[in-house]
């Protein structure tokens, strides 16, 4: 059974570079592109173990076969965002 661990580097300083939104309003999109991203990792790995880190984290990935998954991560943060940012 392969799993991926994940790190998201997301925050307010990625969500919201200009500050006009509120902080609940960013802690949602925050919540709303982690649980995004680890539902859609699901349907390739029976378990996903996903770290929000903010100020100097780096989005990446790695399977528990050592197969680095950092662009596919990047890839459904950037979708999740977009998706995030339909929903303001």
């Amino acid at each position: 059974m392969t799993t991926a661990t994940i790190t998201l580097r997301i925050g307010r300083d990625t969500l919201d570079p200009q500050g006009t939104l509120d902080d609940a309003t960013v802690a949602a999109g925050v919540d709303y592109i982690a649980s995004r991203v680890v539902s859609d990792l699901r349907d390739d790995y029976a378990e996903v173990d996903a770290t929000v880190a903010g100020v100097g984290g780096r989005t990446s990935g790695m399977t528990s076969d050592g197969d680095v998954i950092d662009s596919r991560v990047r890839g459904l943060v950037q979708e999740a965002y977009q998706g995030w940012l339909d929903t303001l």
